[in-house]
Parts: C-alpha cells; structure tokens; sequence
C-alpha cells in the first residue's frame, strides 16, 4: 500500500514543481539564490517522508487529498523553509521573507501576496517559540482535512522538513541541479 501512496506523491509532486519552474523562468526577473533551493527542498522532504513508514499516515492524508490541497500543503512548507531559514539558520538581521525578490517570487509563484506573506510571518512570529511548531502543524492537519495526523506530523513529518532545509543547504551545485 506505501508504494502506491508514493506513486500517487510523484503524480502529484513532479508535475506541480514542473509548472513552478515554467511560472518562475517566464515571470520572475530576478530570483533570490535561496529561491533556486526550493525544488530540491521539497523533493527531499517529499521522498523522505514517503521513505518513512512513521510518516504513512501524512503521506495517506496527503495523497487522498486533491491537487489544491496538495499546493496548499506545499506552499506551507516552502513559507517555512524561509522561515526556519531566517529566523533560526541564518539569522540575517535583514528579514528574508521581506526581500523583494523572495516576495515577488511567493506572489508569481505560490499565489501568496506579500501582505499575505508578511501577515503569516508575523502572526508566527507573535507565536511564543514552543507554540510555532504545533501551531504550524494544525495548519497543515486543517489542509488536509484530517486532524487526527497531528502526532505523526509533530513527531515523525517535522523533523524532516528541518533535516531537508541542512541538507540542501550542504548540497554542492551538480547536487542541486539533479534534484531541481
């Protein structure tokens, strides 16, 4: 049965991220570098918690859903890479989610305005830090309509989205193209 869930994944994720990558080389002038490590970041997490039997239970919830659900979800986790990326690994003093070619890149590519970026931001921010987490992961169990995935995602789903933001952020570049 995982199998075919992580069949399903792949029909969902490939061609989601091909029309990215189309949005993105004819709308967006300039691209943040960061930018160019979303691709390989969600095909980390994404093969990750397919590999994971722990994470079956998310990955069934989000194989089940429809596309629209399945872009919801991966626009949540891209709004936090760059977030755990600014707030925790890079610690810039100049806020990146504010930087215009990281907004442009949310509005053009993942339908996210930049009022909109800077509310979720902000709203999060205004989170005590314990509360980040969980209240992150009731946004995504609300995406895809299952609340009862909330353990998995905190215990097992989480740690892969931070393992996959350290590990893009080691790749060398021929690393990188092979996973864009």
């Amino acid at each position: 049965m995982g199998f075919l869930y992580k069949i399903a994944l792949k029909g969902l994720l490939n061609p989601m991220l091909q029309e990215k990558v189309r949005i993105m080389t004819e709308e967006v002038e300039n691209i943040h570098p960061y930018v160019t490590l979303v691709n390989p970041y969600l095909r980390l997490f994404f093969q990750g918690i397919a590999d994971d039997p722990r994470c079956g239970d998310f990955l069934k919830a989000l194989v089940q859903g429809n596309k629209e659900s399945f872009r919801q979800v991966s626009r949540m986790f891209v709004f936090w890479f760059f977030y755990n990326l600014d707030r925790y690994i890079l610690r810039n003093e100049k806020d990146l989610l504010k930087d215009p070619e990281v907004e442009k890149y949310f509005s053009k590519v993942w339908y996210l305005s930049s009022l909109d970026l800077e509310e979720i931001a902000q709203l999060t921010d205004n989170l005590k830090i314990e509360e980040r987490l969980l209240t992150f992961n009731k946004s995504i169990c609300s995406a895809v309509r299952d609340e009862k995935i909330l353990t998995c995602l905190m215990l097992n789903v989480s740690p892969h989205a931070l393992d996959s933001i350290k590990t893009v952020l080691s790749l060398d570049t021929e690393q990188l193209i092979k996973l864009s």
